[in-house]
């Protein structure tokens, strides 16, 4: 049954699910740094006097994929455990747990390597990234409690419930069951969905997705998708990505010689020596300098340096945070991105793309439900380079018109985030309706 709010209530009290707030700025992909920002942003914005209560990241870090499969355990069995283990009062767990905050082991040699050793993997410090592992007892209790003191839950969910990141899907499907038994709204926001290739993974988020009471997709190809599994079309709505709701500061472009940005993903396989012959062509062909923007400070640094060993990329090897890239964008004639949120930036920036296919289908859906005219590339092998070549020429030859396709964009985006999340925000019941 889902709890009651009052039409009046002036301070409605919002649970961020798998909250990465104490560390976003750390994360080590800066598109989600991004699109986390823009969602707190458009609560704050727009829901005045909103009280965010933080879940942590990773709640329950032993419902894994492989747990499921190996076990075969129901989410509603999941439940059960986490409720025995919610009202557990782990005096040890507590007394040990308080050790581990404490000064004394701020103090510890070890510390600051353990913490910049968890920041490269995972973005949080090294006691943030362990304590749901070693106290679970405590850590339930302290969800549970989050529960009660909430009358909303939304998880900002980006590409959180997809198959490439199935590993800890388990438990995000547990903290958004978890919230519904609790009696709150929920919502999913801000994601992209797929129709799950494993069918254990399907059973399990099917009957959690379904009762969900609103979603909200990046791209209409999500939306069928949910539909498919049995989510009520009247739930779903389709809007843009968060990260456009964001601003890293006014673009500063410089005169320099031409310049082409590459955002290339290091958390799939990379044809090095294809992107390095596309990179020599791209500088003899068109006479430009060509860099290389890390989407990812922890995947991708490896892709940099064996591009960079293979043909000397044009600017300096060190990661930029999201203001350093939208100045770097700000500076290029055209953008190749086989990164989501690479094009994003590039478009906010005004900057013309020349889009490579990601993991599912958000990139050709973003440039769709944009009104964006223009070919998605596969991932780049040898036989593909002449396909990128006549690609990056047409767009280097055309990006005076596509920088005018391009004006405007984002700026709609914007209103269009305002006015769906408005929408939605109301529905919640999130918003005075007096």
């Amino acid at each position: 049954m889902t709890r009651q709010m009052d039409d009046t209530q002036i301070h409605p009290r919002i649970l961020m699910l798998a909250s990465p707030a104490d560390f976003v700025d750390e994360m080590p992909n800066i598109g989600d740094r991004a699109l986390q920002r823009g969602l707190r942003d458009l609560i704050k914005d727009n829901v005045p006097g909103a009280q965010i209560l933080e879940d942590e990241w990773n709640t329950f870090p032993f419902e894994t994929f492989r747990h499921t499969q190996r076990s075969g355990v129901p989410i509603e069995k999941s439940y059960e455990t986490f409720e025995i283990r919610a009202a557990a009062r782990p005096s040890i767990q507590l007394a040990l747990y308080r050790m581990l905050l404490s000064s004394a082991a701020d103090r510890t040699p070890m510390m600051p390597r353990l913490d910049r050793w968890a920041r490269r993997r995972t973005g949080q410090n090294f006691r943030q990234a362990i304590i749901p592992r070693l106290f679970p007892k405590l850590v339930a209790g302290q969800f549970a409690a989050k529960l009660a003191a909430s009358d909303v839950a939304i998880m900002n969910a980006g590409g959180l419930l997809s198959d490439h990141l199935a590993h800890y899907l388990p438990g995000r499907i547990l903290s958004l069951h978890a919230a519904k038994q609790a009696g709150l709204r929920v919502a999913v926001v801000n994601y992209s969905f797929s129709i799950l290739e494993n069918e254990t993974l399907r059973r399990l988020v099917r009957p959690t997705l379904q009762a969900i009471d609103f979603h909200v997709v990046r791209e209409s190809q999500s939306r069928e998708a949910l539909i498919e599994l049995g989510v009520d079309k009247n739930r779903i709505v389709v809007s843009r990505d968060t990260a456009f709701y964001t601003n890293f500061g006014p673009a500063e472009p410089v005169t320099c010689r031409p310049r082409i940005a590459t955002f290339v993903r290091g958390d799939r396989p990379v044809d090095v020596p294809a992107w390095s012959a596309l990179v020599n062509w791209m500088r003899a062909e068109l006479d430009v300098e060509v860099i290389y923007l890390h989407g990812c400070h922890k995947d991708d640094p490896a892709v940099r340096a064996a591009l960079d060993a293979a043909c000397k990329l044009d600017n300096e090897r060190s990661p930029l945070d999201n203001t350093g890239t939208m100045r770097a964008l700000s500076e290029c004639a055209l953008v190749v991105s086989d990164r989501y949120h690479g094009l994003v930036f590039a478009i906010q920036a005004e900057v013309p793309i020349v889009p490579i296919a990601s993991t599912t289908h958000k990139t050709a859906g973003l440039l769709k439900d944009l009104g964006l005219s223009l070919p998605v590339l596969p991932s780049l092998r040898a036989d593909h380079l002449e396909r990128y070549k006549t690609a990056i020429r047409h767009a280097y030859e055309a990006r005076k018109s596509l920088t005018r396709d391009l004006a405007g964009q984002a700026a709609m985006a914007r209103k269009t985030l305002v006015d769906d999340y408005r929408s939605v925000f109301g529905c919640l019941g999130l918003m005075s309706r007096r």
